[in-house]
């Protein structure tokens, strides 16, 4: 919970921010494009804020936007699909080929976010994302399902929305 709190915190004190790396990430990625394929991956925050950080939109990149409710306290869930819903209509809008990455299975990269209870909870979320429009789904983090009771379970889940 106090990650949640924290990342409110901040995303609420920081979206008129300009990175100080701004100007060098944007030059990295426009060199980066010249010889390959980029996808940018980030969280569900307007473009507005984004930008400040070193997000933009190019038509030869790929999008990957995080659709975390395992980070979302279970009350505010509902107020999370419904801006996430028009977040996608807004994504998909630019790109059909945007990605959206559901998680968490396991733990993250500080190895202390809240992650799936079950495997109903990835189900429910799977169907959220298809139904509102999604062609490209992204589950992290995959190894993760090694580490649960019952791997075969997840597995079976995922198979079912291939």
């Amino acid at each position: 919970m106090l990650t949640v709190v924290n990342a409110l915190i901040w995303v609420m004190a920081h979206p008129f921010r300009i990175a100080k790396n701004n100007s060098y990430l944007r030059g990295k990625i426009e060199a980066a494009l010249k010889t390959n394929g980029i996808m940018l991956s980030t969280f569900p925050l307007p473009d507005f804020i984004l930008e400040r950080y070193g997000f933009f939109r190019n038509p030869r990149f790929n999008y990957n936007f995080m659709f975390y409710t395992s980070i979302i306290h279970p009350l505010v869930r509902p107020l999370y699909r419904l801006y996430y819903r028009g977040f996608m209509r807004h994504a998909l809008k630019h790109s059909k080929e945007t990605y959206f990455t559901l998680g968490l299975i396991s733990k993250g990269i500080f190895n202390a976010e809240p992650q799936y209870r079950d495997v109903s909870q990835l189900r429910k979320d799977m169907e959220f994302l298809l139904r509102n429009g999604a062609r490209n789904v992204v589950i992290y983090s995959i190894e993760g399902i090694s580490q649960r009771e019952d791997p075969e379970e997840w597995v079976q889940a995922i198979s079912e929305f291939i």
